[in-house]
């Protein structure tokens, strides 16, 4: 899922492939953050290959994306970005880290949350149309409206702009304030 359009990551040699990813470390373990050498189970693999598709912390990782994908198309920006950064700490909590492969040294290293939630808001968009056609078969969303660019800020509607009153209106709007006292 992740996939940094770089081939560099691609110079795994056989044996680095089939080698099984470590366990998780301890509540107490430290956890590096450069030069690994031994990815774990908790940790994410960017690059394309067998090797990353295969990996535990990837599966699980395509899991959590996948569960979210329907939510993301609903959302507003803001609330998109909270999906995102949300998958990343739900893989850092697991002390799980988001490796890139360094072909000169031969290690890993983390790519950093900027970078890993630019993945998963990329990685959360994939298929995106299909599937909100899907969803507007299945009536879960209406169909997709023209927007304009002021409408698409303010969201769905629930985040209106506050109307001055006008004169007229004040009287009712005293009546209505005064029903919570």
């Amino acid at each position: 899922i992740i996939d940094n359009n770089n081939n560099n990551n691609n110079n795994m040699s056989a044996t680095e492939d089939e080698k099984p990813p470590g366990p998780p470390p301890g509540p107490d373990e430290e956890v590096s953050m450069t030069d690994v050498t031994d990815p774990r189970e908790t940790d994410v693999l960017c690059g394309r290959g067998g090797a990353a598709l295969r990996h535990p912390g990837n599966q699980t990782y395509r899991r959590l994306v996948n569960l979210n994908k329907g939510l993301y198309i609903t959302c507003l920006k803001t609330e998109k970005l909270k999906i995102s950064r949300s998958i990343v700490a739900a893989i850092r909590e697991q002390k799980g880290r988001f490796l890139e492969r360094d072909a000169k040294k031969g290690t890993w290293y983390d790519i950093g949350d900027k970078k890993a939630i630019e993945k998963t808001s990329q990685a959360l968009r994939e298929g995106q149309p299909k599937l909100r056609q899907k969803m507007v078969e299945m009536g879960q969303i209406p169909p997709e409206q023209p927007v304009n660019p002021i409408q698409q800020q303010l969201g769905n509607g629930i985040y209106a702009p506050r109307q001055t009153p006008s004169i007229g209106s004040l009287g009712s709007m005293q009546s209505i304030g005064s029903l919570g006292s």
